[in-house]
C-alpha cells in the first residue's frame, strides 16, 4: 500500500486538467442525458450482444420479493464425502496439521451437528470396521493373566488337601493297626504305613516346590502389574496410564498448539462407604466408569485415579468447551438412577478441573484439579469447580 502511495507522489499530473476531464461531457453524452431526462431511451432493444456474451436478466418484483424468504437453517442431509471435506476445512482453519488423529478428532466434534440419520448411518459404518479391533484387547490379556494366578492358587490348594487328606489316611492305618489281633494282618498294615510314609516324604518335597513356583509366579505377575495399563475392577485405565497420559498430551499440545483440560470426579459425600453400605458403594463407583466411559470419545482419557476419584482427560478442549461436556456428562448421571435393595440412588458427584499448562509439570495441573475437586467437595451448592 505505501509503495502505491508513493508512487502517486512520484507521479507529475495536472490536477485541473484531471478534474476537468471528469467534468466537460462530450455533445454525445450531453445528448444522451436529455434524452434519458425526456424518457426517450429504448429499453435495450437494440443492444447486440456478443456470441459469448449472455444478456442482462432484469429480476421483476416478484422475483425480487421471493429471493427475500429466509433461508431455512435445519439441518441438511449430506453425503459422507461432503462431511469429509467439512472435517478437513475444520482443521485448516484451526490451522492444524491435517493427520489421523486431528481428523478423528474433529470427525467425532462435527458428527453431533449432523442430522440422526447420517450420525447412524456413519456409527454403523464405523462399527464394522472396528469390528475384531476392540480397544479392551489389553484389558482382556490382564484379565487373562490374574485369572491364571487364581488358577495357580487353586491348584495350590487341592494340593494342599490332597496332602492333609493322606495325613488322616495314616492316622487312620495307625488306629486300626492297634485294633488288630492277627501279626501277619499287623505286618501287612506296617508295610502300607512304609509305603504312605514314603508317598507323604515324596508329597513334601512336590508340595514345597510348588511353594516355591507360586511364589515366582506371583512375582512375576505383580511385575505385570506395575506396567498394566487398565484398572480390572472398573474396566477402564488405572492411574499409572492416566498421568503417563496427561504427560503426552502436554507434549503434543506443545508441538500442535491446541489446548486440553483434565477432570476429577468424585462420588457425593453422600454415596461414600462411610454413608452407605460398601456394596451400594461399590455399584455408585461402578456406574460412574461405565457412564464415564460411554460419554468418552477416542480423543478421552477415562482413568481409575484412586481413592474413589476417576480421572477425565479431554483433548483439544479448553476450559470452557471442558464445561459444555461435563454439563452433557452430569446429565447423563442424573437419568441414571439406580436400584438397589428397592431403594433409588440418585448418582451425584462432585468435580474438579483444570486446563493442562505446557509451561508447568503435569503434576502442577493434577494438583489444581484436586484443589478444586476439594472446593467442590465442601461446597453443596457446586457440582464442580473450575480452576483458573
Amino acid at each position: 500500500m505505501n509503495s502505491v502511495l508513493d508512487s502517486l507522489e512520484n507521479e507529475e499530473f495536472d490536477l485541473d486538467e484531471l478534474i476537468s476531464s471528469h467534468s466537460d461531457k462530450s455533445e454525445e453524452d450531453k445528448t444522451s442525458i436529455e434524452e434519458f431526462e425526456k424518457g426517450e431511451v429504448d429499453e435495450f432493444e437494440d443492444y447486440i450482444y456478443e456470441d459469448d456474451e449472455e444478456p442482462i436478466v432484469i429480476p421483476s418484483e416478484e422475483d425480487f420479493e421471493e429471493s427475500l424468504i429466509p433461508i431455512s437453517i435445519e439441518k441438511e442431509e449430506i453425503s459422507i464425502n461432503d462431511f469429509a471435506q467439512i472435517v478437513l476445512s475444520e482443521i485448516e482453519k484451526r490451522k492444524l496439521p491435517p493427520t489421523p488423529k486431528n481428523y478423528k478428532i474433529y470427525f467425532e466434534e462435527l458428527l453431533v451437528s449432523q442430522t440422526e440419520a447420517f450420525q447412524e448411518e456413519l456409527i454403523e459404518i464405523l462399527n464394522k470396521e472396528n469390528i475384531g479391533e476392540s480397544v479392551e484387547d489389553k484389558l482382556k490379556i490382564e484379565d487373562d493373566i490374574h485369572k491364571s494366578l487364581q488358577l495357580t492358587e487353586q491348584i495350590l490348594s487341592v494340593t494342599s488337601k490332597a496332602h492333609t487328606n493322606l495325613r488322616i489316611m495314616k492316622n487312620i492305618v495307625y488306629k486300626r493297626e492297634q485294633e488288630l489281633n492277627s501279626r501277619k494282618t499287623r505286618d501287612v498294615i506296617k508295610l502300607m504305613k512304609f509305603d504312605l510314609n514314603k508317598l507323604d516324604g515324596i508329597l513334601d518335597k512336590q508340595s514345597e516346590s510348588m511353594k516355591k513356583l507360586y511364589g515366582r509366579s506371583v512375582d512375576v505377575v505383580n511385575k505385570i502389574h506395575d506396567h498394566t495399563e487398565y484398572d480390572r475392577t472398573y474396566g477402564i485405565y488405572n492411574r499409572r496410564h492416566f498421568v503417563i497420559n496427561l504427560k503426552n498430551e502436554v507434549e503434543k499440545m506443545k508441538f500442535f498448539g491446541y489446548d486440553s483440560t483434565v477432570a476429577l470426579l468424585i462420588p457425593h459425600k453422600t454415596l461414600t462407604p462411610q454413608v452407605i453400605s460398601k456394596k451400594i458403594a461399590s455399584v455408585i463407583l461402578k456406574t460412574i466408569s461405565k457412564i464415564l466411559k460411554q460419554e468418552s470419545r477416542h480423543s478421552d482419557t477415562v482413568a481409575y485415579y484412586g481413592n474413589n476419584i476417576f480421572g477425565f482427560m479431554m483433548s483439544h478442549h479448553n476450559s470452557d468447551e471442558a464445561e459444555v461436556r461435563l454439563k452433557k456428562i452430569l446429565y447423563a448421571f442424573r437419568e441414571s438412577s439406580l436400584f438397589v435393595a428397592g431403594r433409588e440412588v440418585e448418582i451425584k458427584v462432585k468435580i474438579g478441573v483444570a486446563q493442562l499448562d505446557t509451561s508447568k509439570k503435569i503434576e502442577t495441573s493434577l494438583l489444581q484439579a484436586l484443589e478444586a475437586l476439594k472446593i467442590a467437595n465442601r461446597d453443596e451448592n457446586r457440582t464442580y469447580i473450575i480452576s483458573h
